[in-house]
Parts: C-alpha cells; structure tokens; sequence
C-alpha cells in the first residue's frame, strides 16, 4: 500500500507548541494550544478573551484581529443604519458582498452617493436588482431574467464588484446558484474613483426620507428593507451592526 510522509517529524510545522499529528495523505493536523489557530497555530485567537455583544453575535478570527458577526431584523417601515465611511478613499474597486432573507417584495439593501455618483443595491418585485451612476446616465442590473425569487424568505448571498471597466456579480439561493455574470460597460464607470474618494455615507436598509425626497432617481422605490441581513462587507470589511458604545474596546 500508499506510504504516507512523516511530515510531524520531517518538517515540524506546528508552533506555539501546539501538538502535530500525521494524516493520510501527506497531510498534518495541528491541535493548537487554547489561544491560538490556524493550520499551524500561528494564528492568535482573539476570540478565547472576546465576547460579543448581542445574544446570537459571534466572535470570528480574522487575520488581524476578530469581527463580531450577527443578523439584524429590518422593520420595513423604519430600520435603517447609516455608516460614516472612511475607507474606501484609496480603493480602485469596490466589492460589496451581503446575505439576506425577506419576504417583502421591495426594499433598498444597500446604497452609497455622492453628487451624481451612486449605487444602490434592493429588492424590486421580489428581484434583487442594482441601480447605479458611475458615468453619466442610470443603469440597472436586474437578476429577474434568472429568476431567483429573493422574496420567499429562504437566505440568500449577494456579489457584486464595480469595476472602472466591468461590473461582475452573482447571486447564490439555498437550491439554486447562478452563474458569475460580467458585464462591460465601458466608460460608463468614469465616476466610480471619484464616488470611493469621496468617502460617501453608507446606508443599509434604507434611507432617510429627505435624502429620498432629494435623490429619488438614486433609488428602485421609496420602500424600506423588511427582513433580515447578515455580513454586510465594503472591500472585505465589515460593516458592524453594533454601536462604538455597545462594542467597547472590542473594535
């Protein structure tokens, strides 16, 4: 039979004197030491001295430090959260990613403004659908013609990545993935450095109705979010649903 290498004894990788076991096939696990993880238990775990606001939060490692990731319920009536953004101002691209489950057939996720820059990302009809500026006219995204009903309250994942040149995104549904789909719009996305420097205000949810009344043709409908959402991420970081009190020295 297979002979597998001694990889524990040959190379030694665990550290942090985290105990190393052989596995078939030239493979090793590490058994970290409480406070530490990561293949070879170089990583610190933030999370053995961190506990999370909120019943239902969780602590999760990271490379550089924790997130405390939750869900939070959006009434559809009034719910909304606004975020002062200050670190997209040297990103090139911008990847929004989120999850989310609803019921109600429309609703803004997601948008960020500045001037006649914008992006907003909602449900309309019960599709998710992105409505944005980043040139000189309005376009939109629908996933209506895969026809992935987001409105029936089963979980659902959201990419989408603006590009000077394209903008890619998908959609993946409990049951039910759709391709990555790319779409070229050349020039058209002009203004898209000039909307990150701008470091805009992030609102998730929805929008407070004087900013509505005055940017209405920003949106996909004057409706707020009802459901839930989860990960929120802007460029991979993510976008907490706690307040600097309620997370402390956490942050």
């Amino acid at each position: 039979g297979e002979v597998t290498d001694e990889l524990c004894l040959i190379h030694d990788p665990c550290v942090n004197n985290a105990t190393c076991n052989d596995v078939f096939f030239n493979d090793y696990r590490c058994d970290c030491q409480v406070g530490f993880w990561g293949k070879n238990c170089s990583s610190i775990d933030y999370c053995v001295h961190t506990t999370c606001p909120g019943a239902e939060s969780k602590c999760v490692n990271n490379e550089d430090g924790f997130e405390c990731v939750s869900t939070a319920t959006f009434d559809g009536s009034t719910s909304l959260i606004t975020y002062q953004n200050d670190h997209t101002q040297n990103m090139t691209s911008l990847k929004a990613t989120f999850k989310w489950r609803s019921r109600k057939a429309n609703g803004t996720i997601l948008h960020m403004g500045a001037a006649q820059h914008y992006i907003t990302i909602g449900m309309s009809r019960g599709y998710l659908e992105v409505k944005y500026n980043l040139g000189d006219i309005d376009m939109n995204i629908s996933i209506f013609p895969f026809q992935i009903d987001t409105a029936d309250a089963a979980w659902n994942e959201g990419e989408f990545v603006f590009h000077e040149q394209y903008i890619s995104y998908k959609v993946n549904k409990q049951g039910f993935k759709t391709p990555e789909v790319s779409s070229r719009t050349a020039k058209q996305n002009i203004g898209l450095s000039s909307l990150l420097q701008s470091n805009p205000k992030i609102f998730v949810g929805g929008v407070e109705h004087g900013y509505l009344k005055k940017n209405g043709p920003m949106f996909l409908n004057d409706e707020y979010f009802k459901g839930c959402l989860s990960e929120i991420r802007i460029g991979g970081l993510l976008l907490p649903f706690f307040s600097d009190e309620q997370l402390g020295d956490k942050s």
